[in-house]
């Protein structure tokens, strides 16, 4: 995941702030969406200009007030782009000459040529940030964007009023689903991400003498000082792995991929492959205090692989 790609969420529909702008704002900003624009407003503190052909000028305004400010290029009069990609290269070149804090672009309104061959050539060509606007209207063209490695923003406004994006465009979540888990029920899966035998339930005891291996291996205070555990018992997944180790190797080699139970249900809910500690932290191989694997338990011969997975 593109952490570094920023959605730009514009009030504007048809070129123009819509009347409710505020309103819309304040009903959405404890969205993930962390970046707001608009056409034109009075005071409001902007940190960054996004847009209008280069002007000196501006720049020096923008310069004064501690603004970013990042131009579009090859922009005719009609603010269309129509210039073979060599010359929007050069643009965006000549525009990085002159200082701008990143270019900007309405590659999705391109006349010359296919827009995906435009972006991929100013992605090559240029150091500085770039920025989409205008007409980022479907999954695919965000799938698109998300490949170039240096662009860092695109704006979305029009497409969000026409609900493009739906059926989850104007939808907000009231509702939600929660779970919790204090067993530490594990499943073992394949490079298929199948099973390769049952679910070994919390209670599942069958782990004696690994535990007592492992507590024999380290001292109670080394334990409990890591993994804020007392001394293993059988049930405990650490133990289970061992378990699994000595009694099903052949199994044990087909690892991939192992989950404890609230592990596995969010994974089939969400397609997520997503843990935490307060989930780990009683499996004995999760250091509470460095909040990461517990290398030393990794160390151990029988432990180390399910470390590196």
């Amino acid at each position: 995941m593109r952490k570094d790609l920023n959605l730009i969420v514009m009030l504007t529909w048809h070129d123009v702030t819509v009347a409710n702008a505020k309103d819309i704002f304040l009903e959405s900003k404890g969205f993930l969406a962390s970046d707001w624009g608009f056409k034109v407003a009075g005071r409001c503190g902007a940190d960054h200009l996004l847009g209008t052909i280069y002007y000196k000028s501006v720049q020096e305004v923008c310069q004064e007030y501690n603004m970013s400010y990042s131009a579009f290029v090859a922009l005719d009069e009609d603010t269309r782009m129509r210039a073979p990609i060599a010359d929007v290269v050069s643009s965006a070149k000549e525009a990085e000459k002159r200082g701008v804090t990143g270019i900007c672009l309405s590659a999705f309104r391109y006349l010359g040529d296919e827009p995906e061959e435009l972006l991929l050539a100013v992605d090559k060509a240029v150091t500085a940030p770039f920025y989409i606007a205008g007409s980022v209207n479907s999954y695919e063209r965000i799938d698109c964007l998300k490949t170039l490695a240096k662009l860092r923003g695109f704006t979305i406004g029009g497409a969000f009023f026409k609900k493009n994006f739906a059926p989850f465009a104007g939808i907000r979540i009231d509702k939600a689903f929660a779970m919790d888990s204090s067993a530490e029920t594990i499943v073992f899966l394949d490079e298929k991400m199948e099973p390769l035998n049952n679910f070994y339930v919390w209670l599942d005891s069958r782990a004696e003498e690994e535990a007592v291996e492992i507590n024999t291996h380290f001292i109670a205070s080394e334990i409990v000082n890591t993994t804020g555990q007392t001394p293993i018992d059988p049930v405990y997944p650490a133990a289970k792995i061992l378990w699994f180790r000595k009694n099903k190797p052949d199994l044990f080699k087909k690892i991939q991929m192992m989950f404890m139970c609230d592990d596995y249900i969010l994974w089939k809910m969400s397609g997520q492959m997503i843990s935490h500690g307060s989930s780990w932290c009683t499996s004995y191989l999760w250091d509470i205090t460095k909040k990461e694997w517990w290398p030393d338990m990794g160390m151990v011969p029988f432990i180390q692989l399910m470390i590196q997975h």
